[in-house]
């Protein structure tokens, strides 16, 4: 059965494609959307209002997600530069910690005294040398939270030009409707 409507299917294209040519897909593309028009003409104008009343009430829903989903984001956004903030504020602490550590070793550099056949910078040294260290993980990590907080902001910002779409969208059907 399958096989004889394939059968009867490609003889109608074929025939079809001999009579019109190359013309063949424009008519039949004008064809369908004649159809189309005259099935929409058949339509009646209050199934029109009904269908686009509920396409309204369907952005409601999402309208209330996208706006919960930007609040929650701006709220994480925060929390986020104060994480940010503490950390630059660490990092100022850190560096000037460091910076008189360096200076403490210098002097005792300078002094190059022993004690027990054991330099007193070398303990000093250690110990700049691991916050140092600590400081650099700091710093890449301060510069990664940053670059999250960019992006994450950036997704805010196209989240809410979404959503104002979305809302205008609905006034306009709204308004359509009315």
């Amino acid at each position: 059965m399958i096989s004889r409507l394939g059968t009867v299917v490609s003889f109608g294209l074929l025939i079809s494609v001999i009579v019109f040519g190359r013309d063949f897909a424009s008519y039949l593309i004008t064809s369908a959307d004649v159809v189309s028009d005259s099935v929409r003409e058949q339509i009646p104008v209050a199934f029109e209002l009904d269908r686009a009343r509920h396409m309204i009430d369907a952005l409601a829903p999402q309208i209330k997600k996208d706006r919960y989903a930007i609040a929650r984001e701006q709220v994480e956004l925060e929390n986020l530069q104060s994480r940010i903030d503490e950390l630059v504020e660490s990092q100022t602490l850190e560096k000037r910690s460091l910076e008189r550590l360096q200076k403490r070793l210098e002097s005792h550099t300078k002094s190059r005294r022993r004690a027990n056949g054991v330099s007193r910078t070398e303990p000093i040294a250690r110990i700049a040398e691991t916050r140092f260290s600590t400081y650099k993980t700091q710093e890449a990590t301060l510069e990664n939270l940053r670059r999250t907080y960019d992006a994450r902001r950036e997704a805010v910002e196209s989240k809410q030009s979404n959503l104002e779409l979305l809302v205008a969208a609905k006034h306009q059907l709204s308004a359509e409707v009315e």
